[in-house]
């Protein structure tokens, strides 16, 4: 009998779970329908009630950037009361979204200023970049209209729009970094493959030539003898290259000489040779440098030679003075003209470091940093980023009666030039060139014009002036105390 009753309780139980079962499968397809009804005859409603009601709604996502929200809004509501129907956002949807904006707000910004200067604008790149210190820093309706579009058109003029005429508008060339790698010109590239293929065909014939070639470096020679030579120093043979470069560097000392060795491909090859690994092939080259530089038509076709000897001069240390010295030569002479001013821009730090050095012998790396100074302040589309580098920390020692003369007479130069076209073109701290500029206490114009020197070096300056013997010193500071002067 219980046995039965077991069976009977086992199959009812089993009842119930089958029932249970079907009833939760049918609840979960009635709520499906209903949810799909509800949905489908909700939007009707609402479109037929905002086509009937005078009042419109707007539906929102709640966002904390209200005051966007109030721009984007503007004068939508023209007449009658507004409704405005909010519907939040989740924590995910929020930074999604944020992302989304930003991103294409940063395209669209990019794509406006493609030729535009973002310090006018007030957007930055950087200000865009989702991060886990930030988070986009988007602009309202209002701060886009800022954006000018009349900037593209009038790039070409001297005057930043929204600043007065009369400032200098300066603009940003060159790079952050430097490479030293150097990229030839498609001109100089064919003359060093010439010069190269010359030695590979020719090597046999030239090599016995040579003791006569190197004979004697004080005479004229022809074109041939100039492509012989320089098809040499385009050879990986460093004993050979050693022995030419010293006879080359004599020979380029004749102007008739520059223009052979032009002819014959030599710039092309000199960069290759500032930087070649041998230290002594680095100094002898910058010697040929600044000999072929003296030529004009040389110095024109010296951009790449110019820009091998910044990073040579960049990368050598104090520890290698001669070196130094050396392709501040060659720079000194390069810069005698304006060609190529813009490829030295960012070695300014460290020329006006060398002064604090001290070594003011005719060879020193000081004096010959301080002749290529003065040879880049005679530029006045140099004059901001010379002042905005940073200056040499014992500058207003070297304001000093007790200076060497030749030292003193440079270096009141250079102050005196600065001076001049600061007050000429009426420039300011906030209008330097953002390249390559120094800390605002450090830059030579704090140096120069700062409240705390500026009448400490107006009374050191007029001390020269009255008291020096040398004419040259009195008349320069003389500039100086007039530019400096209101």
């Amino acid at each position: 009998m219980s046995l039965v009753n077991l069976n009977l309780n086992l199959n009812t139980d089993r009842a119930i779970n089958k029932i249970a079962f079907c009833s939760a499968v049918v609840a979960g397809f009635a709520y499906v329908g209903y949810s799909v009804c509800r949905t489908a005859f909700s939007r009707r409603r609402r479109g037929r009630g905002n086509e009937d009601s005078p009042h419109r709604s707007v539906f929102l996502r709640r966002l904390s950037q209200t005051t966007q929200t109030d721009g984007l809004l503007g004068d939508f509501f023209t007449d009658g009361q507004p409704k405005i129907v909010l519907r939040p956002k989740s924590v995910q949807e929020r930074i999604r979204d944020l992302n989304m904006q930003a991103r294409q707000f940063a395209n669209a910004v990019t794509a406006i200023q493609t030729n535009a200067n973002h310090k006018v604008n007030g957007v930055s790149g950087r200000s865009l970049q989702v991060t886990p210190w930030g988070s986009p820093r988007l602009l309202s309706p209002v701060d886009v209209r800022h954006i000018p579009e009349y900037i593209e058109a009038d790039r070409d003029q001297h005057y930043s729009p929204g600043h007065s005429p009369n400032r200098y508008r300066w603009s940003r060339t060159g790079s952050l970094k430097s490479s030293n790698k150097v990229m030839l010109d498609v001109g100089e590239n064919t003359k060093l493959k010439e010069c190269e293929l010359l030695w590979n065909a020719e090597k046999d014939i030239i090599t016995p030539k040579l003791p006569d070639l190197l004979s004697d470096s004080h005479r004229e020679i022809s074109l041939q003898e100039a492509q012989s030579l320089a098809a040499v120093l385009a050879s990986n043979e460093t004993p050979l290259i050693l022995g030419t470069l010293t006879i080359v560097a004599n020979l380029a000392v004749f102007s008739t000489n520059q223009d052979k060795f032009r002819e014959a491909g030599l710039i092309a090859v000199l960069p290759k040779l500032v930087l070649h690994s041998n230290r002594q092939i680095k100094q002898k080259a910058c010697l040929v440098v600044a000999n072929m530089a003296m030529n004009e038509k040389n110095n024109n076709d010296m951009r790449s030679v110019t820009i091998s000897l910044v990073s040579l001069f960049r990368a050598a240390t104090l520890a290698d003075p001669a070196l130094i010295t050396s392709a501040l030569l060659a720079l000194v002479n390069i810069s005698v003209m304006s060609s190529w001013h813009k490829e030295i821009k960012n070695s300014l730090h460290k020329c006006y470091s060398l002064l604090d050095e001290g070594h003011w012998n005719s060879d020193g790396v000081s004096f010959q940093s301080l002749r290529l100074l003065i040879n880049l302040s005679c530029n006045e589309e140099m004059v901001p980023s010379l002042l905005a580098a940073q200056a040499p920390s014992k500058l207003i020692y070297m304001v000093d009666i007790s200076m060497p003369e030749e030292v003193l007479l440079r270096v009141l130069t250079l102050l005196a030039n600065l001076a001049s076209v600061t007050k000429q073109l009426n420039i300011d701290p906030l209008h330097l060139p953002a390249e390559n500029k120094a800390a605002a206490p450090d830059t030579m114009y704090a140096a120069v014009f700062g409240l705390s020197i500026v009448e400490r070096l107006k009374k050191k300056v007029r001390s020269l002036s009255e008291r020096h013997a040398n004419s040259d010193v009195c008349l320069q500071a003389r500039r100086l105390l007039d530019a400096l002067s209101d």
